[in-house]
Order: C-alpha cells, then sequence, then structure tokens
C-alpha cells in the first residue's frame, strides 16, 4: 500500500510515500505541512512504526523504533502539539495502549494501558484518538 494525495475531480494524482513496506493510516496535520501513518518496519518482521514526513513525501521519519512492538493508528491532536497512536503491548498481542509523543517525536507517554484478556476494543479504529 502506498499513500496518495488526488484532487476531488481524480486529477493530480502524487504519491506521497515510495518506501518498498507497506504504509497506510495516515492523519494530516491541521496545518496541511505533514502526515504521519503506520508504515512497516523493514528491520522487524510484521511490525510497524509511527512515520512523520512532509506533505511531499520527501522527508520521511521515524518517531517509533521499537522493531519487536507494532506502533499503529497515529493522528495529530487538534493543535498539532502531540501525536497519538497505539502500541502493542507485548509482542503479537494483539492489545494496544495508547500513547502521546510531542509532533516532534520526544516525550513518548503512556496515557492507556489495557488491563486483562478483553483489551483490544481500546484500539477500535482510532477513536480512542479522537476524543482525548
Amino acid at each position: 500500500a502506498r499513500i496518495f494525495t488526488i484532487n476531488t475531480d481524480g486529477t493530480n494524482r502524487t504519491q506521497i510515500t515510495t518506501a518498498l513496506t507497506d504504509t497506510w493510516r495516515p492523519d494530516w496535520s491541521k496545518d496541511d505541512l505533514n502526515i504521519v501513518y503506520t508504515r512497516q518496519n523493514p528491520a522487524g518482521s510484521g511490525q510497524w512504526q509511527v512515520i512523520k514526513d512532509t506533505n511531499t513525501g520527501s522527508s520521511p521519519t521515524a518517531l517509533t523504533s521499537e522493531s519487536s512492538l507494532r506502533h499503529i493508528y497515529p493522528t495529530y491532536s487538534s493543535d498539532n502539539t502531540y501525536i497519538f497512536y497505539g502500541k502493542e503491548t507485548s509482542v503479537g498481542s494483539s492489545r494496544y495502549g495508547v500513547f502521546g509523543m510531542l509532533e516532534s517525536g520526544l516525550s513518548k507517554t503512556s496515557i492507556f494501558t489495557p488491563v486483562g484478556t478483553t483489551s483490544t476494543a481500546v484500539m477500535d479504529h482510532d477513536v480512542v484518538y479522537r476524543y482525548i
């Protein structure tokens, strides 16, 4: 999967991501200058990272780097100050906590860590992020 921009009439299709790994779940900054998305980590089989890039795709930067855990569904806060994302609690667990970090990728903080075995609903298609 790749990320593109396109006009509503179907013209001006521009490819944003060019990595040879899957990229998905993009979220644009509220000023439309940057984008965050999930990218399959080439260094970790089946693992995913949060990537920040410019709106042209010219400067992809990994904001998360633990190759053994999945980091998914990044989204900007309404003021572009923070990025929220899901982080797998343990390898292959399919359970995710909600984390936040500064837009620069610094100061990663756990916001919610699931407890028990029925906590997979925490990552219900980024609904949690929209209400933080």
